[in-house]
């Protein structure tokens, strides 16, 4: 069973937010691009646990709304997706609570993730 944790920065600038995250988990971050969440960073591979920093606000072509609906008032996320409560990225981010606030934890199962 793995987890999927979001977390809201204590900060409007991502670049600041970026350095933080770099500082924190030890890791050079990954600047990635896309049409809907715009620029943003990615820490980790392309499979396992990954870490993503992005903005609070996603466009499209009707205009912006928030990137989670549920938190719409904060400016950058992060997204910890397919993590384990023993993991040292999740350890260490929560071990900041100045800069980082957990929003949301939610578990699943293997079987849900690949549509079984």
């Amino acid at each position: 069973m793995g987890m999927y944790v979001l977390f809201g920065v204590k900060t409007d600038d991502i670049e600041e937010a970026n350095k933080w995250l770099e500082e924190l988990l030890c890791e050079r971050s990954q600047g990635r691009h896309n049409e809907y969440v715009g620029e943003y960073y990615k820490f980790g591979g392309f499979s396992g646990e990954t870490v993503k920093l992005c903005s609070g606000t996603t466009e499209d072509e009707e205009g912006d709304y928030p990137t989670d609906e549920d938190h719409p008032d904060w400016a950058l996320l992060v997204f910890l997706d397919d993590t384990a409560e023993d993991s040292a990225r999740l350890k260490a981010l929560e071990a900041r609570p100045d800069r980082f606030e957990k929003l949301r934890a939610n578990r699943y199962e293997d079987d849900e993730r690949d549509g079984s």
